[in-house]
């Protein structure tokens, strides 16, 4: 919990370059020299983002640091706090049209807890949709208390009964589980095919003014997700908005 109107420490990490052991060296050097050349105009390094002064408005919003911080599973969590803010913007604007709220790459559980108490879900009558394989490689190292991924994050969502966990492929699950209305739909599923299907399946669900969060859409490593959503996006001509957070963000016309 951050004590008054102080402003949270943001770690910095950035992620998916390539390069030497050498050359990362010297690119970290730089950017702790940027850093320091650019200490008291507001600089932010973190989560592949380097601007300055910059407003940085959602450090000043209490109650997403608090959320952020106390909901964060490790230190990335914390580094992705622009990107959360993205979401809880969303989300509150999706509260605007009818619909239940969708996440298809929940894994465990950060992004939804922190939107959902953000928005306060829990006093409406809608439910979160979240899809996940719950099981692999992005378990594999994580601390889970003995747990499978699956009852883990079951268990951080005990308190929130609106919360509907489906696990395995979406290529499979949105047949068998889906809501009939989605006002907010937020992807993270790294996998195009993936993405591609969820998009075909919630999209026609999806009213005037719902809203939709690609969390891979901006990011190089990413092309597939992007290729497939603008081919999507494309043939109902409706546009997205490139985000320097690396979102994309849809606005359902």
């Amino acid at each position: 919990m951050l004590i008054n109107n102080e402003k949270p420490h943001v770690p910095t990490l950035f992620s998916g370059l390539r390069g030497t052991p050498d050359q990362m060296q010297e690119l970290k050097r730089h950017i702790v020299e940027i850093a320091r050349i650019l200490k008291g105009v507001d600089f932010w390094q973190t989560d592949n983002l380097m601007t300055f002064a910059k407003n940085l408005s959602f450090l000043d919003d209490k109650r997403l640091t608090d959320l952020v911080f106390n909901h964060a599973n490790h230190e990335y969590d914390k580094a992705i706090i622009w990107r959360t803010h993205i979401l809880t913007w969303a989300a509150q604007n999706a509260l605007c049209v009818s619909g239940d709220f969708v996440e298809c790459g929940t894994h465990l559980g950060y992004s939804v807890n922190v939107v959902a108490d953000y928005i306060k879900l829990s006093s409406t009558s809608r439910l979160y949709w979240c899809y996940d394989l719950f099981e692999g490689n992005a378990y594999k190292e994580l601390d889970l208390d003995g747990l499978e991924p699956i009852e883990f994050v079951r268990k951080k969502f005990e308190d929130k009964k609106f919360i509907r966990l489906v696990k395995g492929s979406v290529l499979e699950t949105l047949k068998l589980q889906s809501p009939t209305q989605v006002a907010f739909l937020h992807l993270d599923l790294n996998s195009a095919p993936a993405e591609e299907a969820a998009l075909r399946h919630f999209v026609p669900l999806m009213p005037k003014g719902a809203i939709v969060v690609l969390d891979d859409y901006g990011w190089s490593n990413y092309k597939p997700q992007k290729v497939v959503a603008d081919n999507y996006f494309n043939t109902i001509n409706i546009p997205i908005v490139e985000l320097p957070t690396g979102q994309g963000l849809v606005i359902i016309q």
